[in-house]
């Protein structure tokens, strides 16, 4: 049987030598937001945001991570304290990538339902984002 990985295994180069490894990791967070449980939730939720956040991490595996967080979040809301990852959301919206941006909105979008309050901050930031598209 053979070994398994985590969905962070390893770590991509920037833009160009990791396409299979990006893949695997793509796969990997779209098995893990489809077919989870809450323990696995749980226990793997961290790396997602770890992924995601992460300055080593493309563009697709953003993407990916962002919308199994969002899926994540919806099977059980309370995964994720909006004063810790706030500021992680703020870096999110100033990437470049269209892609990642509306995957970020879309997290943004959810998280924001669930605990209003701590995500309110970044309304600033969301109108510049929105009057520069």
């Amino acid at each position: 049987m053979a070994p398994m990985t985590k969905v962070g295994g390893g770590k991509s180069s920037s833009k160009g030598g990791g396409v299979k490894n990006d893949a695997t990791q793509c796969l990997a967070l779209c098995s893990l937001a489809n077919i989870s449980g809450l323990e696995l939730i749980q226990a793997m939720h961290v790396e997602v945001q770890h992924i995601l956040v992460s300055k080593g991490s493309t563009e697709q595996v953003k993407k990916k991570a962002a919308l199994c967080l969002l899926r994540l979040t919806r099977t059980s809301p309370n995964l994720i304290s909006g004063r810790i990852f706030a500021p992680h959301v703020v870096q999110l919206l100033q990437d470049k990538h269209l892609g990642v941006l509306t995957s970020v909105m879309s997290l943004l979008n959810g998280l924001a339902s669930q605990q209003t309050e701590e995500y309110g901050v970044l309304i600033p930031n969301i109108v510049h984002i929105l009057s520069v598209l």
